[in-house]
Formats: structure tokens, sequence, C-alpha cells
């Protein structure tokens, strides 16, 4: 019997718990180690109460053609931070630019809600860019301070992935869930490379989406 996940949910496995994301309520669900197995090991031992439990909650499906993903959740690909970069900040700080990502900013917190920040695609960006991507992040980080609500991780992200893309430039906009106690966290990654956040602080969480 195959299970995965119908779209606006996502998973991941967090040391043998699962969480759940749904994106379209702008909730998590946790099951603990000890039932997750019902879930995570082959089919026999499928805990078949428990699927039908979570596919009437819409967290799960049955059916192979609407699968949106599988339970295992994105990799991990952090692996540095904007702190080991030697990259310098802008000769001339892009003001206008960062207040024009300020002002999309406050719009997308108002009108947004999760399931568009993870659906919302590239709108054109470009992959590449990775070193300018880097002085942008310097400069977001002497800039941003002067945002009211900047030091929060959404609001952070979505006014990183706004500025970045003033300049045409698009990065990762990493979830990322842990247990014991349970905590929710997002930062923005170009090429493996945190740029709002430490590499320390991220790798205390397991991804669980990418927008």
């Amino acid at each position: 019997m195959s299970i995965g996940l119908p779209g606006g949910i996502y998973a991941a496995n967090v040391r043998g718990d699962l969480v759940f994301l749904d994106a379209r309520r702008n909730e998590y669900s946790c099951i603990p180690r000890s039932q997750a197995e019902g879930l995570l090991g082959p089919d026999e031992r499928r805990d078949l109460d428990l699927v039908e439990e979570l596919e009437a909650e819409g967290l799960l499906t049955r059916e192979p053609g609407k699968f949106a993903r599988n339970l295992s959740g994105p990799p991990s690909t952090a692996v540095a931070d904007l702190y080991d970069a030697a990259v310098e900040p802008p000769d001339r700080m892009p003001i206008f630019a960062f207040v024009r990502a300020a002002a999309r900013m406050g719009a997308r917190m108002i009108w947004q809600k999760p399931r568009h920040w993870l659906g919302s695609g590239r709108n054109g960006a470009s992959r590449s860019g990775a070193e300018q991507a880097l002085t942008l992040a310097h400069a977001f980080s002497r800039l941003s301070p002067w945002v009211p609500g900047s030091g929060r991780c959404v609001p952070s992200s979505i006014l990183l992935l706004e500025f970045l893309k003033q300049h045409g430039i698009e990065a990762d906009w990493v979830f990322g869930v842990r247990t014991y106690p349970f905590e929710a966290h997002c930062w923005v990654e170009k090429d493996g490379i945190v740029l709002n956040d430490s590499l320390e602080h991220v790798r205390w969480f397991t991804p669980i989406a990418v927008g």
C-alpha cells in the first residue's frame, strides 16, 4: 500500500518523529516515533487505522496520482553561512531596492499564507548570481534592523527574498522543524549558504519544505 502527501502538505522525519505541515491551514502536527513506525516502515507493518485517520484529516493520500511528495522531506543542503563567506558588502548600499522589498514584504505578510509562500514559484528570477547574493546579503544584514519585525524568521526571510528578487536573484526559502521541544523556523539559502542565520542554528532543524 503506497502512501504519500497531497498538495499543500509537507512532512519531515525528525529522528523518528513524523512532523506534518499543513500549509493550507498553517498548522503543524506531530506523530511520535512510537506511532510513526506504522507509517515509515514497510507495507506489512503499516498501521492502517493511523493511515485512515490521517487520510481523513487530509494529511495523507493513498492515491498515487495525487502524490505531491513522499514522507521523507527535502534533504538538508546547508553547508556554510554568511559569516564563513569572504565577501565584502557593496560600496553603495542599494537603499531604494531595499525600501521596495520592505513594502512588498509588508504586503505579503498581510495578504499571503504559507500555501502561497511555498507555491509561488520563481517568477523568472535567476538561479545564478551566488556571489552577488552574498554581497547583497551583507548589505541586508546592515539594513534589515531598520525594518520593524525583521528580527523574526518569517519577515526576515520574505524581506531578503524580495530584496534579492529586486536584483533578479533567486534563492531557496527553507522551512525546518525540531521536536522536544517542538519549534518551527525558516531561513534563506543560496547554493548551500545560509544568508540570514547561522549554520550552527539551522542545523538544529530538519527541513520540512523548500519554497
